[in-house]
């Protein structure tokens, strides 16, 4: 039962984050270079996500299932980061 609605939620939040990232390309690149910026993306996406699988079955190997401990680390990190980003942005509006 609980199955189908984390994938929902894993559904929700991915596409929540493919927007927000388009929409920070749309206000911050350069005009007419809106199609290079998302192809940088889709580079830094992909060199951080091959870096990420990589190293999550170094760490599977020497761990096991404990190993994923590290991607509720990386979650927390990225929160944090998720916050930090908001606070400044919030300073900077006042």
């Amino acid at each position: 039962f609980a199955l189908p609605l984390l994938q929902m939620l894993h559904a929700a939040s991915f596409g929540a984050t493919h927007l927000g990232a388009l929409t920070f390309l749309v206000r911050h690149a350069p005009a007419g270079q809106g199609a290079t910026a998302q192809g940088y993306l889709a580079i830094a996406l992909g060199v951080a996500m091959a870096a990420a699988m990589g190293l999550s079955g170094v760490l599977y190997a020497a761990f096991g299932a404990a190993s994923y401990a590290a991607m509720a680390l990386a979650a927390v990190a990225g929160g944090a980061c998720a916050l930090v980003a908001q606070r400044l942005a919030h300073d900077a509006t006042l």
